[in-house]
Parts: structure tokens; sequence; C-alpha cells
């Protein structure tokens, strides 16, 4: 019962999350690739966490592919555009 709560949950945010990336980028004018590395390395964390849940692996491997995510996701921080609000 609770990986199920927690699957359904996972997806929830994950479709309420892509909707607002989406609607920001089309705010801002943002367009390109390169600005949507860090948001799918961010994404495929919660992939793979999901996938560990339901296949009961959380081992090394699983754990190296997360740690590694994380490191790319940090690096392509540097081609997330500068947003300047306007208050």
């Amino acid at each position: 019962m609770l990986r199920i709560s927690l699957t359904a949950i996972t997806c929830i945010i994950f479709i309420i999350s892509i909707f607002f990336l989406l609607r920001s980028r089309r705010k801002y004018a943002i367009t390109g690739f390169k600005t949507l590395l860090t948001p799918i390395c961010f994404y495929m964390i919660g992939i793979l966490g999901a996938i560990g849940l339901w296949t009961h692996s959380f081992g090394l491997f699983l754990w190296i592919l997360i740690v590694s995510f994380l490191l790319l996701a940090a690096y392509f921080t540097k081609y997330l555009p500068k947003i300047h609000h306007q208050n």
C-alpha cells in the first residue's frame, strides 16, 4: 500500500512540476535543450527512486546512478538562464 501511495504522489508531483516548468519556459521565452538538462537530471533521480522502490533494488548501482545524476544536474546549472523578475 505504501509503494502505491508513494508512486501515485510522485506521479502527481511530476505532472505538476512539468506543467510549471513548461509554463515558465514559455513565459520567459526560454528555448534550447541545454536549459532542460538540469530538470531532466532531477526527474531522472525521482524516476530511479521509484524504480528502486518497486524492484527492491536500492543497491550500490542505483545509488551510483542517483549521485551521478545529482552531479550532472549541478554541472548543468551553468546553462540555466538568469531570469530577472519585474515588480
